[in-house]
């Protein structure tokens, strides 16, 4: 019991609390941690399964950024890069994109429906992801997860919620590899890759 110093109605411990420190590749939240570098004390957490693959099985599916037709997609304004900036470009995406023809095949909107508290890694949440794949993969080994490499040991290439120009044009997305060395490539928004989501987690 540690000793404790009354004030008004509360009273101060002199014992210590040491908070909880993950490490890349341990389970939290339901999937598992992506990065040691925290924001505002949360922790970034990788989903376990590809979009479309839960416990009972089921396909590896894969969705354009935020459309297949028509053609072409508009800006969202989805552009924040920095850790901890996910979940706020999807929702930009998905808030620009409602009430119009893209959003029900939008990844972003795909990977709320599946999984609601998550969302698509910005560029640097994914630049976390593929920086520290290896101890990922580890980890989602270890919970029965998929890993970010395919039966063949090549990187499985997924989005980004961060918008992207190509040669000064509007309308492409980031889609990175969860591999290194780390790249990234200007995608037209209605090409098909894979969805993995992110969320943050205070433990």
């Amino acid at each position: 019991m540690g000793l404790g110093i009354g004030i008004g109605n509360a009273i101060l411990f002199n014992n210590k609390r040491e908070p909880i420190v993950y490490e890349v590749g341990d389970p939290l939240a339901g999937g598992v941690v992506a990065s040691t570098t925290t924001v505002n004390g949360q922790y970034l957490v990788i989903s376990k399964y590809w979009y479309n693959k839960d416990s009972s099985g089921g396909t590896i599916d894969d969705a354009a950024w935020d459309t297949y037709q028509p053609f072409p997609a508009p800006d969202t304004g989805a552009s924040l890069t920095a850790l901890g900036t996910g979940p706020t470009n999807t929702d930009t995406i998905i808030s620009a994109l409602s009430g119009g023809p893209w959003l029900t095949t939008s990844a972003a909107y795909i990977v709320r429906q599946w999984l609601p508290d998550y969302s698509l890694p910005s560029k640097d949440e994914h630049v976390e992801i593929q920086q520290n794949y290896v101890d990922i993969n580890a980890g989602l080994v270890n919970i029965g997860g998929d890993e970010l490499e395919n039966s063949f040991g090549f990187a499985i290439t997924f989005w980004t919620s961060t918008e992207a120009t190509l040669n000064g044009n509007p309308g492409y997305a980031l889609g990175g590899k969860a591999g290194l060395p780390i790249e990234f490539f200007s995608y037209i928004k209605n090409t098909s890759l894979e969805v993995r989501g992110i969320k943050w987690v205070t433990p």
